[in-house]
């Protein structure tokens, strides 16, 4: 019989979703040494890559001890060749930014009105990240990643993803969830497509 989601625990959901795909799972859990708390401390890492030839990666991490926003992140991933330095955020326009009459435009425009009224750049954005986003295809597929879930962010270099091998000193461009994990296989799957088509424009 097959398991309930609702019975397992995140890792496990994504074991089952990796065997059922076919891909590889990496995964490892270090407990802090917190004698003096009643709280269970620990770092969590874990990594699928979407397959052997692909270097398109589904990514968590959470470090309990931390409170940042990257503390607990989760999404799929993408070495870029540009300076680690860039560093940019894009997410969905809310009702709230479209209503504030005080909304700061990010000044970084692309000229694609469809494009440019949907998203909120909250970054400096550098030449390289001009070239990226200027690429009517990408918007197409930036689009997509919002039409299936608003609260997701496109980021370059903001979340640490080093502890996968094949990101270690990369800068990189990734979908993703602050403050959870993905745990929907569907949607995981979506992701890994949409982000293998900006792939293969860069």
């Amino acid at each position: 019989m097959k398991p309930n989601n609702n019975q397992l625990s995140p890792i496990e959901i994504l074991e089952v979703f990796a065997k059922e795909t076919n891909r590889e799972i990496d995964f490892s859990e270090t407990p802090y040494n917190t004698n003096t708390s009643r709280y269970n401390y620990y770092l969590r890492k874990l990594f699928i890559p979407n397959n052997k030839n692909s270097h398109v990666y589904f990514v968590s991490f959470l470090d309990n001890k931390r409170f940042d926003d990257f503390a607990n992140f989760s999404g799929i991933f993408f070495p870029i060749p540009i300076p680690p330095s860039s560093k940019i955020e894009i997410r969905k326009k809310n009702i709230l930014d479209k209503l504030n009459p005080f909304f700061k435009k990010s000044g970084f425009e692309t000229g694609n009105n469809e494009f440019d009224s949907e998203i909120v750049i909250t970054e400096n954005v550098s030449f390289e990240e001009e070239q990226i986003f200027n690429n009517r295809k990408i918007q197409t597929q930036v689009l997509k990643i919002f039409e299936l879930d608003e609260t997701l962010k496109i980021t370059i270099n903001q979340a640490d993803i080093n502890f996968v091998p094949s990101f270690e000193g990369k800068s990189h461009i990734g979908v993703l969830v602050t403050r959870h994990w993905l745990l929907d296989s569907e949607l995981i799957q979506n992701l890994f497509y949409i982000m293998e088509e900006i792939k293969k424009e860069l």
